[in-house]
């Protein structure tokens, strides 16, 4: 019996990230998963008991709670030197995990929603407000919603770094005008 190794277990989590990013966990298969792996369905079962499991490896909660607290630090920073810096490692994070970064935030995510209503929640507590207005709260919604499917468009449409940066600095910049004229 053949032991299980590091680089086939890591070239399935790295075809599961790709499958799962296309066409989200629902629709993403085991088989396609080994396919795009090059590997055997029933050998992705030596590796991850059940699709759940393989998307769980994929994106562990370690990892998302990187994603939070980069995210935090975005946030916090808001209106500070800082602001470029958490915007900086936030990409620099994006980019060396790309396939994982848009699976976690993009339109397939489950979880996007809890991080544009964490992301509100943020926003009101770094300007001083808990407003439990449902019109702005609806506003900031949408705001962070649009800035995240454009960030990752970005992430996503340009190769180069240094383009997908200038893009996302161009969204942020708009972002922000709108952020603070809703909380003006």
């Amino acid at each position: 019996m053949q032991r299980p190794k590091a680089a086939v277990r890591e070239a399935v989590l790295s075809a599961a990230a790709r499958v799962f990013c296309a066409k989200g966990f629902d629709a993403a298969t085991m088989p396609e998963i080994a396919r795009a792996a090059g590997t055997a369905t029933g050998n992705l079962y030596r590796y991850f008991p059940s699709k759940a499991a393989l998307y769980e490896a994929v994106l562990p909660r370690s990892f998302v709670a990187q994603v939070e607290a980069m995210l935090k630090r975005r946030v916090d920073a808001y209106g500070t030197p800082r602001h470029t810096e958490a915007l900086d490692a936030l990409l620099a994070f994006a980019f060396a995990h790309r396939d994982r970064a848009v699976l976690l935030l993009g339109s397939h995510a489950k979880i996007r929603p809890q991080v544009v209503e964490h992301l509100v929640h943020l926003a009101l507590s770094a300007t001083g407000r808990d407003d439990a207005d449902p019109l702005l709260r609806f506003a900031l919604g949408q705001l962070y919603d649009n800035l995240l499917v454009s960030t990752l468009r970005a992430v996503t449409a340009f190769t180069e770094e240094a383009q997908a940066r200038g893009a996302i600095e161009q969204l942020t910049r708009y972002h922000l005008g709108g952020l603070e004229r809703l909380l003006a």
